[in-house]
């Protein structure tokens, strides 16, 4: 079995997660209502002391449910796929995800939402990502592995160029900026 059957999928979930997962908690920090906003004169501005206990517990609580969805997830899950079959085991998170999918729409009015003056900023598109990839892998100082007599073994630092290369082709055909 070739290494890059292993690898591609492996570096496709780390992008997957590292799209979103590090944001997270910044987006639900930023829906607290605890005076930051200067245009939000509905509340009254609170002490610095109060808006860390409010941070503060929002952290707490969202460790808390990242943990115990984790544990529960890990091991109720495997208890029910091996007991009573993989298809229930599928479809409890299915009916999960897609309550937690109405959830988020049937509240997306209640979340802070913060429009951007006209002019200010610019939008950013994917080429400017895949110039700062780009100047990353060309800051560091990296020497390839060499190759194995047969001429099959790539590095993974490859496989990686690989995969930047065809999200940049997949980027490329939806916008006229390449």
């Amino acid at each position: 079995m070739r290494r890059s059957t292993l690898f591609f999928p492996l570096y496709l979930m780390s992008i997957g997660q590292g799209g979103y997962q590090p944001s997270l908690q910044a987006f639900g920090a930023d829906q607290l209502s605890i005076g930051d906003d200067d245009d939000d004169d509905t509340e009254p501005s609170a002490t610095p002391e109060e808006k860390a206990k409010v941070k503060s517990m929002f952290f707490q609580w969202w460790y808390f449910g990242m943990c115990s969805g984790s544990l529960l997830g890990n091991s109720t899950m495997s208890y029910v796929q091996d007991n009573f079959g993989w298809g229930l085991g599928f479809a409890i998170p299915s009916a999960v995800m897609a309550i937690s999918v109405a959830a988020f729409f049937c509240c997306t009015p209640l979340y802070k939402q913060q429009t951007q003056a006209k002019g200010s900023g610019n939008k950013p598109s994917p080429n400017s990502v895949f110039k700062v990839l780009k100047s990353i892998l060309a800051s560091r100082k990296i020497s390839l592995p060499s190759r194995d007599d047969n001429g099959d073994a790539a590095s993974e630092l490859e496989y990686v160029c690989l995969i930047l290369l065809s999200y940049r082709s997949i980027f490329c055909s939806c916008s006229s900026t390449c």
